[in-house]
């Protein structure tokens, strides 16, 4: 019995970190195509995934307000394409969409 919980735990702690990439993937896949796409795939992911994103509605001021958070807490995007981010994500998920 000891045995076959022990080897449940071993595959539950190797499969549950690859069903998290399958996760991340699928938040990205979502992303609409549009001018923003790419820099929002890039620089965003590499602190989160995108399922707030995704899921979320906002006005332009919002999404703004959203990747200047993310500017002070670290991120290393340029005035530009922060810039390039805030338009697309206002285009892509603005509220009622």
């Amino acid at each position: 019995m000891r045995g076959i919980f022990a080897a449940l735990i071993f595959v539950t702690g190797l499969f549950t970190p690859i069903a998290l990439l399958w996760s991340a993937d699928a938040w990205v896949a979502m992303l609409p195509a549009g001018d923003g796409q790419q820099e929002t795939k890039e620089l965003c992911t590499g602190c989160h995934n995108l399922q707030k994103v995704v899921q979320s509605r906002k006005t332009p001021q919002e999404w703004e307000r959203s990747v200047n958070d993310m500017l002070a807490r670290g991120a290393q995007i340029f005035p530009d394409e922060a810039e390039k981010i805030t338009k697309y994500l206002s285009a892509s998920f603005p509220p009622g969409k």
